[in-house]
């Protein structure tokens, strides 16, 4: 089972537009992650959900544009940037396949959650448009396979 977490990508400056929609370069950043994750042929999420905010939105649609989830795009309470991470490690569990599309500090924090520490630090802080994919191992623990952020590809 697998589960992926996601940082929106670059917004415009809130004094350009307060409800902080994708920037062209976060379009453009969010666009090159999904055609990447869809040529990689194995990242097929169930679902995606997202925080409701206009830039988590955007993302999430694009990535659904690509993958193709089977239980679409929707929005969940909860993952707002300084929402509480309790009970996300339990949603990730019973949901296989879930991408959640979220915000810093948020993701960082359950990236380190989900993993029980074993990647605080570096992985903590989502890049804009940041993907990174979890698989659940026996004893209910989950261990980062891999990460991808725009400039990597």
């Amino acid at each position: 089972m697998r589960a992926y977490l996601v940082r929106h990508a670059k917004p415009v400056n809130a004094s350009v537009d307060p409800a902080r929609s994708l920037s062209e370069e976060g379009m453009r950043e969010i666009e090159k992650v999904a055609d990447h994750l869809a040529q990689l042929g194995d990242v097929a999420p169930e679902v995606i959900v997202h925080s409701g905010r206009a830039r988590a939105r955007q993302t999430a649609e694009v990535l659904a544009s690509r993958l193709n989830p089977p239980g679409g795009v929707r929005e969940e309470k909860g993952l707002r940037p300084h929402d509480d991470i309790g009970g996300w490690d339990i949603y990730v569990a019973s949901s296989p396949g879930a991408m959640l599309v979220g915000h810093m500090p948020f993701m960082g924090l359950l990236s380190c959650e989900l993993t029980r520490g074993e990647v605080c630090g570096w992985n903590t802080e989502f890049k804009t448009a940041e993907v990174s994919c979890y698989e659940y191992q026996d004893g209910g623990d989950w261990k980062l396979l891999w990460h991808i952020a725009p400039e990597d590809i």
